[in-house]
């Protein structure tokens, strides 16, 4: 079983997020800052992490690069969730190593589908 760990800005996106990976098997943690992020990591290894770009201003990025300073962790998938697209988020996003980007408004269907994706590919290799 695949451990996400969703950090969310808002509870709606967090549980909605959530009830949808737990639906397809996925095991999942909501935090809701990324100082609970980093936290959470030091004492847990999740497979992926779901994380919203929102909350950029409240230090994220260098709570990513704590996270990635973990060695159990340092390759992680982060998915990014947006809802404004901002092209400098999105860029940083891309510099920091996210794997994709996806609007947050656009629902749950394509993360849980690149998720799943990843996890097919792990298992084979």
């Amino acid at each position: 079983m695949n451990r996400v760990l969703i950090v969310a800005g808002e509870r709606n996106t967090g549980e909605r997020f959530q009830q949808a990976l737990g639906q397809f098997g996925f095991q999942t943690a909501i935090v809701w800052n990324p100082m609970q992020m980093v936290e959470f990591c030091r004492q847990h290894a999740p497979d992926f992490m779901i994380v919203d770009l929102d909350l950029a201003e409240h230090g994220l990025w260098s709570a990513l690069q704590a996270v990635r300073g973990i060695g159990t962790l340092a390759n992680i998938p982060f998915f990014g969730l947006s809802s404004t697209g901002s092209p400098q988020t999105l860029e940083k996003a891309k510099a920091a190593g996210f794997h994709s980007c996806f609007p947050s408004h656009e629902g749950t269907r394509p993360v849980v589908e690149a998720l799943q994706g990843i996890s097919e590919h792990q298992a084979v290799a």
